[in-house]
């Protein structure tokens, strides 16, 4: 969860610092260079967050808060081998994701 939540914030951090780039010092080929990989680099991060959004609403469903978190090892380790397999998009193959 911690590496597809960093992978996600480096390419808002890419797309920052392009926008940075473009409005704050007034160069445009960084953003337009970003504008060229972005269609590969936000599938990447849509896929990513999904993952994010899969986990956190499957757990709040599954352990509402106000109640007890009461769960059977053999289906807890379901669930974690679930958000594991959604978590599936790593850090490698962000990386082959080009970033301006």
């Amino acid at each position: 969860m911690s590496a597809t939540k960093t992978a996600a914030q480096d390419m808002l951090d890419v797309y920052n610092r392009a926008y940075a780039s473009l409005t704050e010092e007034s160069k445009p080929t960084g953003f337009r260079d970003l504008l060229l990989t972005a269609p590969a680099m936000f599938s990447s991060l849509g896929e990513q967050l999904g993952a994010i959004q899969h986990v956190a609403s499957f757990w709040r469903y599954r352990f509402p808060e106000g109640r007890a978190r009461l769960i059977a090892p053999d289906e807890l380790m379901d669930v974690f081998l679930d958000f594991e397999d959604s978590m599936a998009f790593t850090h490698d193959e962000a990386n082959h994701v080009r970033f301006a």
